[in-house]
């Protein structure tokens, strides 16, 4: 059992810097504008044309990513089930994609797409939990990967 007093991370971890985004798939673009807007006071945010539609929202340093449920999306069944950017998933900041891959490859921890750079720019590398749930790891700093 890890007692949340001593929690340290492993010297070979892979070094978060802070949650970025948490993406959300949602039956009304709309409805769901509305109320990260209207209720919850959050600030419409850039977005940069993914070739797919959606919406982001902000609140200090987080980002909130809606992307509508449609033909195009994974059948609503499926949606939990994508290992990507269609995913209702969350994303990790981290500092270099490099590093982070080799990280994730010592730790035998499969990379299910990328690491790409996105039309904002950003390196991503798509993984999955012990759990299942996708996660995104991602490198703002402009940096292509070098094979």
């Amino acid at each position: 059992m890890i007692e949340s007093t001593n929690v340290t991370h492993a010297p070979d971890a892979l070094k978060v810097r802070a949650v970025h985004h948490v993406t959300l798939v949602v039956e009304n673009l709309e409805r769901s504008a509305r109320f990260y807007r209207d209720v919850l006071g959050m600030y419409a945010a850039f977005r940069p044309d993914f070739g797919f539609p959606g919406l982001f929202f902000e609140a200090g340093n987080t980002q909130i990513h809606l992307i509508p449920h449609s033909e195009w999306h994974s059948e609503t069944a499926k949606r939990y089930d994508a290992e990507g950017p269609d995913a209702c998933h969350f994303a990790f900041e981290v500092d270099d994609a490099a590093i982070a891959r080799s990280v994730l490859e010592k730790h035998q921890v499969e990379i299910l797409r990328g690491p790409r750079q996105n039309a904002a720019g950003w390196v991503q590398l798509w993984i999955k939990d012990p759990d299942g749930y996708v996660l995104e790891l991602l490198d703002r700093s402009g940096r292509l990967l070098q094979e």
